[in-house]
């Protein structure tokens, strides 16, 4: 009995050894030499783009895997900045599993940050129910239509009470960068004695430091009450106090008209709102 005892302890032994030769030789065939990742210090590419523009001039080389280069992949992206520059960090690893990583600064050619524009003027009355967010949608050059994106930061709004309150929204594209606007949003008292001021435009963009088109110019019609008499374009006033072309923001345009004849004008001025984005 102690003589079979004694034979499998010498087998196991034997049988330990064995493993530990065979792991000390293939470790030995392994490398500890990590591969070289290498490339140019900065990339510009056109949006959209795909993980294989970002890859372009990086090559990668192993001493015991010969050349990489098919093997190097994207393993991250920082968020983009509004000056639509990013970090790209790249990776490779060889046969021994031995990991290699690179950064590199891309930027994104005539990059423009998410643009939040309106879908509706930006009035209502006290009667009418909203959702602030239904007034405005979001295009971001990278993302496409981000308009679910958009959050409400900040609003004064008393929903009931006619008056003019501020909103301020915020959009973030999937890339990291944001977009904000602020904005006037009118609420009046229901009355069917107010005319209706339809423009030719809501909402228009321009350049800083250019010049807004003449803005009776997007004044389409004004139709008149029921029982009251007809209103000229040229009766409309047109406030542009509020606008500022030498810096960028959120205007408003106002054009105003009182109804005429017999019904009470008290309360009663119309009012349309055009909304000027100056970027």
């Amino acid at each position: 009995m102690r003589r079979a005892r004694l034979v499998i302890c010498i087998i196991f032994v034997l049988a330990l050894a064995a493993f530990m030769l065979f792991y000390l030789i293939g470790i030995g065939k392994q490398s500890a030499d990590a591969p070289t990742l290498s490339g140019t210090e900065s990339l510009t590419v056109k949006a959209p783009f795909t993980d294989e523009m970002l890859l372009s001039g990086i090559s990668a080389a192993d001493k015991k895997d010969g050349d990489l280069t098919s093997k190097v992949y994207v393993d991250s992206v920082s968020s983009i900045t509004d000056s639509g520059v990013f970090i790209c960090t790249y990776a490779v690893a060889d046969s021994d599993g031995n990991v290699t990583k690179l950064e590199r600064s891309v930027t994104v050619e005539d990059y423009t940050s998410p643009e939040i524009y309106l879908k509706a003027p930006l009035k209502v009355t006290t009667r009418d129910k909203f959702n602030v967010l239904d007034f405005f949608g979001a295009d971001d050059m990278l993302d496409g239509d981000i308009s679910e994106s958009i959050r409400l930061v900040a609003s004064d709004i008393t929903a009931k009470v006619s008056g003019e309150y501020s909103v301020t929204v915020e959009v973030t594209s999937s890339h990291g960068d944001s977009s904000s606007m602020t904005a006037s949003l009118l609420i009046e008292n229901h009355s069917p004695y107010r005319p209706i001021i339809e423009l030719t435009e809501f909402f228009v963009t321009a350049e800083i430091g250019s010049e807004l088109q003449d803005p009776s110019k997007y004044l389409a019609s004004v139709t008149p009450p029921q029982g009251g008499e007809e209103i000229a374009l040229s009766e409309v006033s047109i406030d542009t106090s509020d606008l500022d072309m030498t810096t960028p923001g959120t205007y408003t345009v106002y054009y105003t008209v009182a109804p005429h004849g017999e019904l009470p004008t008290e309360s009663n001025t119309a009012t349309a709102l055009l909304t000027v984005s100056v970027r």
